[in-house]
């Protein structure tokens, strides 16, 4: 059974699900065309074997833009903070792949392994 939570955070308060036991945790990051709600099918099945978690990142779903200043890497560590989550699996889509990559790069210590799933990626040089 899914239990809501609520992060406040800066100007903001993030909404999400979480499916919480004793096992592993897989944190599901949602694509910049979606909401959390896009991986719920996923996260019920999952849940049988694993702990889940999903939730709206800023401006999306039922977490606002707020007016302050943000990453969404500290988004993240904070919402995995506020529940007690140590180390993560990422499933990350789209946009969410790229806070996946950015969780890894940035917080190796917290991150177990990740799923991509056509990641956004930046560039260091422009095409012409």
């Amino acid at each position: 059974m899914n239990a809501v939570f609520r992060v406040p955070r800066n100007g903001t308060t993030l909404v999400g699900d979480s499916w919480l036991t004793d096992r592993p945790v897989i944190t599901l990051l949602h694509a910049s065309v979606a909401d959390r709600r896009s991986w719920f099918t996923l996260a019920a099945m999952v849940s049988d074997f694993a702990s889940v978690l999903a939730y709206d990142r800023r401006g999306f779903g039922e977490s606002l833009p707020g007016s302050e200043q943000f990453t969404h890497l500290e988004d993240l560590l904070a919402v995995l903070d506020q529940l007690g989550i140590e180390r993560t699996w990422l499933i990350g889509s789209s946009a969410g792949g790229k806070l996946a990559i950015e969780a890894a790069l940035e917080a190796t210590d917290r991150v177990e392994g990740m799923i991509l799933i056509s990641p956004a990626i930046g560039s260091a040089t422009n095409s012409r």
